[in-house]
């Protein structure tokens, strides 16, 4: 199911809350993240949202050592209703036959060689 951004951001909103209180438990909120996940293809103004849902994709190990911190959940959370500023300072997408490289705004478009090794 595609969801519009604002009705998607809705939804994170609500996930993390109920997390954050206890109403949800990590790996129910997981479970939801990842459907989402799954579903949508998200556009290079969409990178909170997608992050967002990233973190709480994390959320299903039952050992809470290995889940998102629930300090950052609630920065998420603050950054969704406009409190802290969210910035990605880097961001790496491949696609075929060239990698996009974007750090602080700046995106560099890079070809892949055929053959090419890396670690050289």
């Amino acid at each position: 199911m595609v969801r519009a951004a604002a009705e998607l951001k809705k939804d994170v909103l609500s996930h993390i809350e109920e997390y954050l209180a206890g109403s949800l438990s990590g790996p129910q909120v997981a479970e939801w993240a990842l459907s989402v996940l799954v579903d949508k293809a998200f556009g290079s103004k969409e990178a909170l949202l997608e992050d967002c849902l990233v973190a709480l994709a994390t959320l299903h190990d039952s050992d809470e050592r290995f889940d998102t911190a629930r300090a950052d959940i609630g920065f998420f959370r603050d950054c969704l209703l406009g409190k802290r500023e969210y910035h990605r300072d880097l961001e790496v997408r491949l696609a075929k036959g060239h990698v996009d490289i974007e750090v602080r705004g700046v995106r560099k478009r890079f070809p892949l060689r055929r053959g090419s090794k890396g670690g050289d």
